[in-house]
């Protein structure tokens, strides 16, 4: 048999040689012809290989300098590109064209998105990893005094975000992201269009997608080899990104103590998170309940719902609420409840709790979810450090060593140390250094405890037992035996109303009463549970002299059946009560309309209605109607909280901190105060549904040597300020209130904080309505959430970095203000001040740059602008770079008679067509108030469209008639509906409760417009 290959070579004509050379020979001819090939198209088609020069060839996402400027950390994509220079052009894909395409900055057809693999929670609480996009918005510029030239690294220079030298024929470009990346983050992924970058002529290849390793755990320095997987020559971004997801904002919307007699209990939590899904703020809070007898429930709630629990909240309040089941809890213990709040991205380390020290806060926990100081002390170099600047850590283990450095006053010595746990968080009054972290902090660190209810479902005695005494100012008892204290309030009443000395003086005898009749009766010798029924007459709140005892429920001090008692001042009346309610009263200190012919005892300093013992009472003002309190303060609580007063008149303090007392107020829920009263100031804990409760101004003094006063007041970490309503806002409240919000110099805020749906009003041109963080202010921010607010009437000045130029040079971070998250608002003005502002030109000022160029923001609607120049993005300009995606911020305004603002949208040829409707001559019924060049009336008759913003009423000042109490519901026209895609939209409901999400888009502003959407996450 002939073999086939010898066939073949036969047939072939190849004698002596077998297939396999035979193949080999055919191989090295088509070699060769292929080369010629090759050099020929070479020579004369060079413009099909050019193209291969322009690739990106690496890239990072940013960490922080070796400096600690944080400025670029996490969010600044950093790309090496092969064969261009600087000083080229970029094409980013974010539309800009206005007015035709408005909003502006809507990312429909971007040329730059990063994909990166996010960590997260489930809506049950189960981890798990969810595909975040990013896209990039704008090339990032140069600090001042190079703010005109892009943040761009020829070749041979030191690029910080790669850790290296860009090589020969490279150029390194850095690009803002619409959002952050975090260090946890994982398979990084490019995505890129052709052209993003064009220079000489020449434009950047397209990048397909490739996910990469992420080594943020690194040093920065090892991020310039940490770039792994390419194709065709282009490699895909390393995460050098340090930032860490921050955790939910979450405070209870639930007063405790409070003795529970039904089968359920309604426990509500208000919480938010920056990395909100769908219009729901976190993925879930489960909230747990265990007895003194270690049994225990839990609830796992997904989404928000509107409160029923408050009737006199003045807005809609959207809770998580666990309906606790007491009914497998040991009857007359101590219910112990706690909450963790899951975040959609994050990890353990973001995850809000009220139990564990993973929170951001001193591991201690206050037993009435409020905030608390901590405790200790920690020495370095010879430097002991006051309780204030402990190291806080994220696990159970303590930080074992660690290196400690202020910075600008007293000890400047460092400890050559390192940290077990890495320390997270640290409070100080002067800033301070750990591990190369510089921190600026509050005084007393605070932290969010759990919360207690008593259990007495089906039973009343012992301490669920609730006897009652009766107050008479003029037939009372002056005595603290419990002769007259009954069983029940049915008993005390009938007695008294069989003998009216059958009862006390006072509230002091009462209490002190209760607490002898409960030792005898009831096994605990305390007031807890007693109810003190106040006939119609004038009481003062007299003091008891000393403490009445641990209370597990509150003391409840009310009218008498069918009576109208009024309580009024005296002076420095501490009640020495524990846990003390009054409802359902009259409170006044001197003469005024609704307290009847009340005559003041006191007035003016030393004349007080409710003072306690700072170390242990708390104090419960509930449904007091009217509470008028001009003439003294409210203070030395260990706690106070407030719902549903009618207040028609508060002094300085109002329900804040006073003087050198701290006063915490963890919950401040559904009272009215009068329209423009400079004092109605509330503590920044949880305030919820108010109208016009203002919040408080925050300032933390020094002593000459720079250490901080431990009994200053400083802002709350972690604080809610959520579905208020404030009206009126004038002059008066400059430098105390500042309008509507107000934080002010030497606070930080590493926990965060949330001004969620509110409206704001201000009726006049004086000061800025909301101030946070602004002039002059050496404060740091993180994680601070404002969405779904209208504020209109004046400014809104947020995020400065405007602080003493001592910080400029020492510590950049001291000013730092980084993960905000600015979300679907209504500004009549919005204003941040960097390293370009005027007054202040420093190129180290450049710690809020991701606000600068509004990182994680979206939806705004900016009415007017200020600045140079005003209403463009830019470096110098006040509104940012970059104003966010879907924002829209048209400058060109005229306002009406008819108390309407018009934005100027669009040019066009019909011009008496498109003339507002409103009678009369333009000329006599339009005002211009534009601050463009093109906005002046005679373009009228050139033909621009005029687009209503179109309030049901505009009473404010710079926008409307200035007459206050407006009501900022959108009309049909207003450009603030359906701004922006719902993805972005943060909640699921506005401030009347109706549903945000389910239609063609989402609205700007407290309140939607259409009342019959269906939530399609439901």
């Amino acid at each position: 048999m002939v073999h086939r290959s010898a066939k073949y070579a036969v047939k072939n004509g190849i004698r002596g040689e077998s297939r396999r050379g035979a193949r080999k020979a055919r191989t090295s001819d088509a070699l060769n012809f292929c080369l010629l090939t090759f050099a020929f198209c070479f020579l004369t088609c060079p413009s099909l290989f050019a193209q291969s020069n322009y690739a990106i060839t690496a890239g990072w996402v940013c960490g922080a300098d070796a400096a600690g400027d944080s400025r670029i950390n996490g969010w600044v994509l950093d790309l090496r590109v092969y064969n261009l220079s600087t000083g080229g052009t970029y094409s980013l894909g974010i539309d800009t064209a206005y007015p035709a395409n408005s909003p502006y900055n809507k990312p429909y057809k971007p040329n730059l998105a990063l994909s990166v693999l996010s960590s997260g929670y489930t809506n049950a609480g189960s981890s798990t990893t969810w595909t975040r996009t990013l896209y990039g918005t704008l090339p990032v510029r140069q600090p001042y005094p190079n703010q005109t030239s892009n943040d761009e690294f020829a070749a041979g220079s030191a690029d910080a975000c790669s850790g290296d030298t860009v090589p020969t024929s490279y150029v390194d470009i850095r690009i803002a992201l619409s959002d952050f990346v975090y260090s946890t983050d994982t398979s990084l992924s490019l995505t890129a269009s052709a052209g993003i970058y064009t220079q000489g002529g020449h434009g950047t290849l397209a990048a397909n997608a490739l996910s990469i390793t992420n080594n943020s755990s690194t040093s920065i320095n090892a991020c310039a080899n940490s770039a792994a997987g390419s194709n065709s020559g282009v490699t895909y971004p390393a995460n050098c990104s340090a930032a860490v997801a921050p955790m939910p904002v979450c405070r209870w919307a639930t007063v405790p103590l409070q003795m529970v007699t039904a089968a359920t209990f309604p426990v509500e939590v208000v919480c938010f998170d920056r990395h909100y899904r769908q219009g729901l703020p976190v993925a879930a809070v489960v909230v747990s309940a265990q007895d003194q007898h270690s049994n225990s429930i839990s609830y796992t709630i997904t989404k928000p719902t509107i409160s029923t629990t408050n009737p006199g909240d003045q807005g809609k309040v959207q809770a998580y609420v666990a309906n606790v089941s007491f009914t497998s809890l040991n009857a007359a213990d101590n219910v112990t409840l706690n909450f963790t709040a899951y975040p959609w991205i994050g990890s353990s380390l973001s995850t809000s709790t009220t139990t564990g020290p993973i929170i951001v806060a001193a591991l201690n926990a206050g037993g009435s979810g409020y905030a608390v100081g901590d405790t200790g002390t920690i020495t370095g170099s010879g430097c002991s450090v006051p309780a204030m600047y402990k190291v806080l850590t994220l696990s159970t283990t303590a930080v074992a060593t660690f290196a400690i450095t202020y910075g600008g006053y007293g000890c400047s010595t460092a400890s050559a140390a390192t940290t077990t746990t890495g320390g997270y968080q640290a409070g100080s009054g002067s800033g301070f250094k750990i591990n190369s972290t510089v921190y600026r902090g509050t005084a007393n660190l605070e932290d969010l405890g759990p919360i207690t209810l008593l259990n007495c479902y089906n039973t009343s005695a012992g301490y669920c037992a609730q006897p009652a005494a009766v107050v008479d100012p003029a037939n009372g008892q002056s005595s603290s035996a419990s002769t007259w204290v009954y069983a029940n309030v049915s008993t005390a009443e009938s007695a008294y109303n069989g003998t009216n000395t059958d009862s006390y003086k006072n509230q002091a005898y009462a209490l002190a009463a209760c607490k002898a009749y409960n030792n005898s009766n009831n096994g605990h010798a305390d007031p807890g549970g007693c109810h003190i029924r106040m006939i119609s007459a004038q009481h003062t709140l007299s003091s008891n002299g000393s403490d009445l005892g641990t209370q597990r429920s509150w003391a409840i001090v009310e009218p008498f059946t069918s009576a109208s008692p009024t309580i009024i001042a005296g002076v420095n009346s501490s009640a020495h009560t524990e846990a003390v309610e009054y409802q359902n009263l009259a409170v006044c200190d001197t003469i005024s309309v609704g307290c009847g012919n009340t005559t003041a005892t006191c007035s003016g300093s030393g004349c007080y209605i409710f003072v306690g013992t700072s170390a242990t009472d708390r104090l419960w003002l509930n449904n007091i109607n009217p509470l008028y309190h001009a003439n003294g303060d409210i203070y030395n609580w260990n706690a106070g909280y407030a719902t549903n007063n009618i207040v028609t008149a508060i002094n300085t303090g109002g329900l804040s901190h006073f003087s050198t007392y701290r006063s915490p107020w963890p919950l401040i829920r559904g009272n009215s105060f009068p329209s423009g009263t400079r004092n109605a100031a509330c503590s920044l804990y949880a305030v919820l549904a108010n109208r016009n409760c203002y919040a408080a101004n925050y300032e933390q003094s020094q002593s000459a040597s720079g250490a901080a006063n431990p009994n200053s007041q400083a802002l709350s970490d972690g604080f809610i300020y959520a579905f208020n309503q404030i009206y009126g806002v004038t002059a008066s409240y400059w430098n105390t209130a500042n309008g509507g919000l107000w934080q002010s110099t030497l606070s930080v805020m590493n926990y965060g904080g949330a001004v969620v749906e509110d409206v704001f009003e201000q009726t006049n041109s004086s000061g800025p309505l909301q101030g946070f963080s602004n002039d002059s202010d050496n404060c740091a921010t993180k994680n601070v959430m404002m969405w779904n607010n209208t504020a209109m009437g004046e400014r809104s000045n947020i995020f400065y970095n405007d602080g003493s130029e001592a910080g400029d040079s020492t510590f950049v971070n001291w000013y730092a203000h980084n993960q905000e998250s600015i979300v679907g608002n209504v500004f009549a003005s919005l204003n941040t001040k960097t390293d370009t502002f005027s007054s202040h030109y420093n190129g180290a000022r450049t710690g809020n740059w991701s606000v600068h160029y509004h990182v994680g923001s979206a939806g705004n609607r900016i009415l007017q602008c200020v600045g140079v120049p005003a209403c463009v993005e830019g470096p110098t300009s006040w509104m940012g770079s970059f104003s966010g995606l879907y924002s829209d911020y048209n400058p060109s305004q005229v306002s009406g008679t008819d108390s309407n603002s018009y934005i100027v949208k669009l040019l066009n040829t019909g011009a008496a067509a498109n003339k507002p409707n409103t009678g009369g001559s333009y000329a006599t019924y339009w005002t211009n108030v534009g601050n463009t060049a093109g906005d002046s009336l005679s373009n009228w008759t050139s033909g621009y469209i005029y687009e209503p913003i179109n309030f049901i009423h505009d009473y404010s000042y710079s926008t409307g008639t200035a007459a206050g109490n407006g009501n900022y519901r959108p009309l049909g026209s207003s450009s603030a509906i359906n701004l922006f895609n719902c993805q972005y939209e943060p909640l699921p409901y506005d401030l009347d409760g109706k549903p945000r999400w389910g239609g063609s888009g989402c609205s700007a502003g407290a309140y939607e417009n259409d009342p019959v959407l269906t939530p399609v996450f439901w």
